[in-house]
């Protein structure tokens, strides 16, 4: 935040013992004009949310307050140097974007068991920036209940309400609010839990086709969402040391150290 001119903010949000006290407005610098999704809104909690996510890396499980992420991020206070992203700033990701959940004042889409949170009102709207609450360790699984741009209507599938999905509540600093990992390829679904173990946590936008990244490097890049991806039936590795993970170029862009170099052609 200080980089952003929001010292003001960053004290707020160290100073408080509860992050609803800090100042929640919605910052517009934050949201992707291409996302229709209104802003929550300060009266919700004052829970701001959030376009863009932080790379952790190739992994699902063991995502919260761990020190070995094979990305660049993580909920621990772990600082990386250049010399700890061997695999090149060129060839790893930092930043990529995440649709925000949109919400619904009727209660639930039909056929869908929602979990709420604060007002069961508050349910989610079953479209691209949906979350949902099963095959959270289990690739294969989340990709088999999306169609499309959403979640199968079959009673099967259970969505989080939107203040446990993906582009809320970044200032929480829990894992599923801002990061993303490279499992599923972009724009597919996104699959978890309520903020603890694992999660597959697959970068979303609202762009035909892909979306957007920043690469450690600082350069933007347009990534296909029919980018190379591995077997989702592949054992993930969780450290570092363990060498190349099964998801493919995707995968590959998001472990900063697995010894493979992705080039501009492979996106």
């Amino acid at each position: 935040m200080p980089f952003l001119e929001e010292q003001s903010f960053n004290e707020q949000i160290i100073r408080s013992n509860n992050v609803e006290n800090a100042d929640g407005r919605e910052r517009g610098y934050l949201r992707c004009p291409s996302d229709p999704t209104p802003p929550i809104g300060p009266g919700v909690k004052g829970r701001p949310s959030s376009n863009y996510s932080f790379n952790i890396g190739d992994t699902i499980n063991g995502i919260n307050n761990t020190t070995n992420m094979r990305g660049l991020f993580s909920q621990t206070d772990t600082r990386l140097k250049l010399k700890d992203i061997p695999d090149g700033l060129s060839s790893t990701l930092a930043i990529a974007e995440n649709t925000r959940p949109a919400l619904t004042m009727s209660g639930c889409p039909q056929g869908f068991a929602c979990t709420g949170l604060d007002d069961p009102r508050w349910a989610p709207v079953n479209d691209r920036g949906a979350f949902a609450g099963s095959n959270g360790t289990n690739p294969s699984g989340c990709q088999s209940s999306w169609r499309v741009d959403r979640f199968v209507d079959d009673g099967s599938v259970t969505l989080m309400g939107a203040f446990r999905s993906p582009g809320s509540c970044w200032t929480w600093g829990r894992v599923n609010y801002w990061a993303f990992n490279t499992v599923l390829p972009p724009n597919g679904p996104a699959c978890g839990s309520n903020g603890t173990g694992g999660g597959i946590l697959t970068a979303r936008s609202w762009h035909f086709g892909g979306i957007n990244a920043a690469m450690a490097d600082g350069a933007v890049r347009f990534i296909s969402e029919n980018i190379e991806a591995g077997n989702r039936s592949g054992t993930e590795v969780q450290v570092l040391s363990g060498g190349v993970g099964p998801y493919g170029t995707w995968g590959r862009l998001g472990c900063r150290g697995d010894g493979q170099h992705v080039s501009v052609g492979d996106l």
